[in-house]
């Protein structure tokens, strides 16, 4: 049990702010906004302050669009779900579905706004954000982050079948990324287990905990 609660820990959602979605996005980034990112993973509320005067200075669309996505994941973290989702409604506001760009910007709201509806339980919405999440994706990477997510809300909301025959889907394409891998490995087993308390999850969990460290996740 010990081993199930650790591994479950670095398995589930997988959740990518839009400031990395596409690494090509040609945006001159303000140096509010670098200093709000920098304060991203110590002081939220540094972080959110930058983030949130980038946001009301820049004129940037994109760049504005991107400061409400990573405020939001900041609320998100705080436990803040409302106050996020109001942050990722404003990102999209900013965003033209049409643009390649911004594509991967709306991914991420979409992706975000399906993991804070997780978290207030509320899965069919989640469900649909990720659907809406998979239709923009271009890359298998964004594609297999939305499509985690989707299979995690089935299996929250106890449909254990449809979880796992998505988590078996990512598992064929995602060899090559390992730390993707092993967080598909990890819930894969999960899922097998809650339909099967007699199924042997250990050894799956294991495997997913020594990529995991190995690749320094």
């Amino acid at each position: 049990m010990k081993l199930f609660r650790l591994c479950l820990s670095l398995c589930l959602l997988a959740i990518i702010a839009c400031k990395q979605e596409h690494k090509a996005v040609p945006v001159t980034l303000s140096p509010d906004y670098e200093k709000g990112v920098s304060f991203l993973n110590s002081r939220h509320d540094s972080a959110y302050y930058y983030l949130n005067k980038a946001a009301t200075e820049s004129k940037d669309s994109l760049q504005i669009a991107q400061a409400y996505n990573v405020m939001a994941v900041i609320q998100a973290r705080e436990g803040d779900y409302y106050g996020g989702q109001e942050d990722l409604l404003t990102s999209i506001k900013y965003l033209h579905a049409e643009r390649e760009d911004d594509q991967y910007c709306l991914v991420a709201d979409y992706n975000v706004l399906g993991s804070t509806s997780l978290n207030q339980k509320n899965y069919d919405a989640a469900i649909d954000y990720y659907d809406q999440a998979l239709h923009l994706a271009k890359d298998e990477r964004s594609k297999a982050v939305a499509l985690n997510n989707k299979a995690v809300a089935f299996q929250k909301k106890g449909q254990y079948a449809q979880a796992a025959a998505i988590y078996e889907s990512i598992m064929r394409q995602s060899k090559r990324e390992k730390k993707e891998y092993a967080r598909v490995l990890c819930n894969l087993a999960t899922v097998r287990w809650l339909q099967d308390s007699n199924y042997r999850a250990a050894p799956d969990l294991l495997m997913a905990l020594q990529i995991r460290k190995k690749e320094k996740d």
